[in-house]
């Protein structure tokens, strides 16, 4: 429900707004907002997974343990302010996108120690309340865009109701806080200075994972004009709304794979493995030939007319969706085995490698060369993954189904997109569904189909995952 709300209301806020603002209005206001997201990775650090586990292991501590996180949250959140003065005494940016950037900013902020809070409920098994925020949140975000969009309110107004709608999350899940108990446990816990120390891993691999999704953008903007970062930022959101897939599989599967590695079910751990890349392998598959068979008519929909210029674009997002699917089992199961340094490592070198392909080919080739950067950078991610999962579990996790649908969909993706020539309008529209029913009938068997009845129907699953 969190993820699915979050995700979501973000895709569809997102299309308004590329909409409303066309794509000179809709770059800029999405730079002000990158920028703002960097930013907001400091303050972020590695909370999400260290104070949880923290409460986990020493709930008598929860007051405590949130009151260091604050702190340190707090110092690093003066750190980033600092970070967004200094960009704007060296890049001195328009006086309209400053004063979105700084709505943006503090929206971050807000959004940042709201999460922070979530987290408590989360190490207090108290989901609930992290549905319920989350979900108003969202809901609250999409309504008050809507509202902008209808009243022509533009890019403040847009950034307004993005701050509205964190200012919301932070009141109620600090009204939410007040439910927790007092700390049973009054023995010193972790200071903030500590808890940073403790958590630096984590929030390094935060923030890398951001940097190499984000820094392209900002760079695009420094060399091309706001029209080109519009037409850029419309194929990735398309690309972070892919994310759905990914994190709900994520979210249900990882548990179980890390557990079997935990207890040293390693069988059990690779059929989980297989399955969930299986999963991601096929459906990404899919997202690329559906972006290469029907571009136009995604464009149409989505976009309009004045986004003309990504009809020929939307295929190479396609295959970053591909790379960033394929990559995902990978990057969970290093995690699950408890290779996470390993897996820290590898997304620092494929960082640098981002960082000198967006200097490189941005100013020599601008929007195809984000691109170019954007790809190569998701492939060497995977390639490290791969290895690393190959080293540490022993096999790719790649099952005959996985290998076979990938080749059936490859074949169809090609046949379509040739077809398409002749019949362009029947392609586009039959293309997609004719894929998406192949890709459904490839990716799950029969056993997992019966399961998933059982399951809906309230049945008792299989304790194993078949091949």
């Amino acid at each position: 429900m969190v993820t699915g709300s979050r995700v979501l209301s973000v895709a569809v806020v997102m299309l308004w707004v590329a909409r409303a603002l066309g794509p000179a209005g809709f770059g800029s206001f999405t730079y002000a907002l990158t920028l703002a997201t960097v930013l907001a990775v400091i303050p972020d650090y590695g909370f999400s997974l260290q104070l949880v586990a923290r409460i986990t292991r020493a709930p008598g501590h929860t007051r405590q343990l949130l009151r260091a996180a604050s702190w340190a949250k707090g110092y690093l959140a003066f750190v980033a302010a600092l970070g967004g003065v200094a960009w704007a005494l060296i890049y001195r940016p328009p006086a309209d996108v400053l004063r979105i950037s700084v709505v943006l900013f503090v929206a971050a902020m807000a959004l940042s120690f709201g999460q922070l809070h979530s987290y408590v409920f989360r190490g207090n098994d108290r989901f609930e309340f992290d549905a319920i925020t989350s979900a108003i949140q969202n809901f609250a975000l999409v309504i008050g865009v809507l509202v902008v969009y209808l009243v022509d309110g533009g890019p403040m107004g847009i950034a307004c109701a993005y701050l509205a709608a964190r200012l919301l999350y932070l009141a109620i899940t600090s009204s939410l806080l007040r439910r927790q108990a007092r700390d049973t446990d009054t023995a010193p816990a972790l200071t903030p200075l500590s808890m940073l120390r403790e958590g630096f891993p984590y929030g390094v691999h935060t923030a890398l994972g951001v940097l190499c999704l984000n820094l392209d953008s900002l760079i695009l903007a420094a060399y091309q004009d706001n029209t080109t970062v519009g037409h850029y930022q419309a194929g990735m959101r398309l690309v972070f709304a892919s994310a759905l897939l990914p994190e709900v599989l994520t979210s249900g599967l990882f548990p179980t794979l890390a557990r079997a590695f935990g207890i040293g079910e390693s069988e059990q751990a690779v059929r989980v493995g297989r399955m969930m890349h299986r999963y991601l392998l096929l459906s990404g598959g899919l997202a690329a030939a559906v972006f290469l068979v029907a571009p136009v008519l995604i464009r149409r929909l989505l976009f309009g007319a004045s986004y003309a210029a990504l009809d020929t674009l939307l295929p190479w997002f396609g295959l970053v969706i591909f790379l960033r699917y394929a990559s995902t089992t990978y990057g969970a199961a290093i995690t699950a085995v408890g290779a996470q340094r390993s897996r820290t490592l590898a997304l620092l070198g494929a960082a640098a490698i981002s960082l000198a392909a967006d200097f490189w080919l941005i100013p020599r080739f601008g929007l195809p060369g984000a691109l170019a950067a954007s790809v190569s950078t998701q492939l060497v991610v995977l390639l490290l993954y791969a290895g690393l999962t190959r080293r540490y579990v022993g096999g790719w996790l790649i099952d005959q189904r996985a290998a076979t649908g990938l080749a059936v969909l490859a074949l169809m993706g090609g046949f379509a997109w040739r077809l398409s020539v002749l019949a362009p309008h029947i392609v586009a529209i039959l293309g997609p569904v004719v894929l998406a029913a192949f890709t459904v009938a490839l990716a799950i068997p029969s056993t997992e189909w019966r399961r998933l009845r059982q399951a809906v129907r309230g049945a008792p699953a299989a304790a194993t995952y078949g091949t």
